[in-house]
């Protein structure tokens, strides 16, 4: 499909120049692009999606600068897929998976289509939802003949999406083991450990810390969390040591463990701990006092100085 516009100019002198915008950007002729600007008339061949925008022209002569109203173009076609690459999705037999189609259409009341390409052969799958451009589909995987190509494709009055957006699902894997863990604020009855999480293998996972008495002999408490892993152990008893092992878990079973070793504080160890605070804010105290003098006695022998140097350069004279 071409289009074609016309620039009608009224102008005294007559002698005008013109030029053409496009979405307030002046427009050069581009004939691999489709675009023929001739002076007065702006023509663009086979109209692509890439021209919709806003078009104007533009007229001067010695007088002056006038520009005419925009005129919108909006192109109509079939629809396309938002991300053109083949998307990696991760799956674990027997777990529902949702998997989310998007597209680009206009107008924009599409119909999704989808398909599922495994070694069992092609299968046709139902949309779960679908919203304007965007449909969602549940995918349920009983046993690894049946991971491959997902595909899914729209069609709305223009047409129908010639080149359909690909999934490929694949197995996940166990996650990897949390790492550079470290515990902290020991207390007499609590402790906290912090990791840093390791990759999931493309499923959700949690993390997980177990405590055992000193030598593993018996388990003390365990602890999961869904988001980060980050422990904090209490009810603990104080004085003790304890032997603690940290992993992280998906649908397909355990990651590698981390282990570590702690203590909580005794009765001594408070005590000590306290009196160390103690002493520390005295010797902030005398510190501080200490600076306080030292203040005061450089101010005084400041001003002992600038009285003499008065003294000195002031002299009064009688006769």
């Amino acid at each position: 499909m071409d289009i074609e516009f016309a620039c009608f100019v009224d102008a005294n002198p007559t002698e005008t120049d013109v030029w053409w915008y496009f979405n307030d950007s002046i427009l050069s002729p581009d004939m691999e692009d489709g675009i023929i600007v001739n002076n007065q008339t702006l023509s663009i061949r086979n109209i692509q999606t890439r021209h919709s925008g806003e078009y104007k022209c533009g007229a001067t002569n010695q007088e002056g600068e006038s520009w005419s109203e925009d005129k919108q173009v909006v192109v109509h076609h079939p629809p396309l897929c938002k991300t053109h690459k083949v998307q990696r999705i991760t799956a674990a037999p027997g777990l529902d998976l949702n998997v989310t189609c998007e597209v680009e259409a206009l107008p924009s009341d599409v119909t999704f289509h989808w398909n599922l390409n495994t070694t069992l052969g092609n299968a046709s799958v139902k949309t779960s939802t679908s919203n304007q451009t965007t449909s969602v589909t549940t995918i349920l995987v009983h046993d690894y003949n049946e991971y491959g190509m997902i595909y899914c494709w729209a069609e709305n009055r223009v047409g129908r999406q010639i080149v359909p957006c690909k999934y490929k699902l694949v197995p996940g894997g166990l996650p990897e083991a949390p790492h550079s863990c470290a515990t902290f604020n020991n207390t007499k009855y609590s402790v906290i450990v912090r990791c840093l999480p390791g990759f999931n293998e493309g499923l959700p996972q949690d993390f997980h810390v177990e405590v055992f008495t000193e030598g593993r002999k018996q388990l003390v408490t365990n602890i999961s969390t869904p988001d980060t892993p980050y422990f904090y152990i209490t009810s603990l008893p104080r004085g003790s040591s304890f032997f603690l092992v940290v992993y992280a878990a998906n649908a397909l079973g355990r990651s590698p463990y981390v282990t570590l070793q702690t203590a909580t504080l005794g009765d001594k160890q408070v005590a000590n701990s306290e009196a160390s605070g103690i002493d520390s804010v005295q010797l902030q105290l005398t510190l501080g006092l200490i600076l306080g003098v030292l203040v005061v006695l450089l101010i005084l022998s400041a001003t002992k100085a600038i009285e003499q140097h008065y003294r000195q350069n002031n002299k009064v004279i009688l006769l």
